[in-house]
């Protein structure tokens, strides 16, 4: 009998509905704005925003996380998903033209920051990244930082917000 995590199916069938509707509604904007052939995401869950990406005609997209993800849980082809440990550097061996990570750094430790954000640029040109605020609460975060805090690292890479 394996130990529940708290990134388990029930924590991503609770998300769904709501995130696959951010998704519906913020993914054109993206596309309008970037124009992008390919996409990652980093903290994907179940792959929710890439297959929203899909629905709009996207077929190049790749997803990363290190939850508890089983490959009945995934919106998106098996062949599009890898595990890792995001709070490592990661190198997948290529680039893609719009790399997402949205609300990933507050679970993973400040000390790992650096390497989150250097596996993102080093992957895209374009980064969307978003990550809880401190005092916002919520399951396993562990670094809750202001916007600025995570612009600094985008910087150091020449990334602006």
């Amino acid at each position: 009998m394996s130990v529940p995590t708290r990134y388990d199916r029930a924590f991503f069938e609770e998300l769904a509905d709501a995130t696959c509707a951010s998704a519906d509604a913020v993914a054109p904007l993206l596309v309008d704005l970037v124009r992008p052939a390919s996409v990652l995401d980093v903290g994907c869950g179940t792959g929710t925003w890439l297959a929203a990406f899909r629905r709009l005609g996207i077929e190049d997209v790749f997803g990363i996380d290190g939850g508890e993800i089983t490959p009945s849980m995934l919106e998106i082809p098996a062949a599009c998903f890898a595990r890792a440990d995001l709070s490592r550097p990661f190198d997948l061996g290529r680039r893609f033209d719009l790399a997402l990570c949205l609300e990933v750094g507050e679970h993973l430790p400040a000390g790992a920051a650096d390497a989150l954000v250097g596996s993102l640029t080093a992957h895209a040109p374009v980064v969307a990244f978003s990550a809880a605020i401190p005092f916002q609460g919520g399951a396993g975060h562990v670094n809750e930082q202001w916007p600025g805090w995570w612009a600094a690292r985008f910087a150091e890479r020449g990334f602006e917000a």
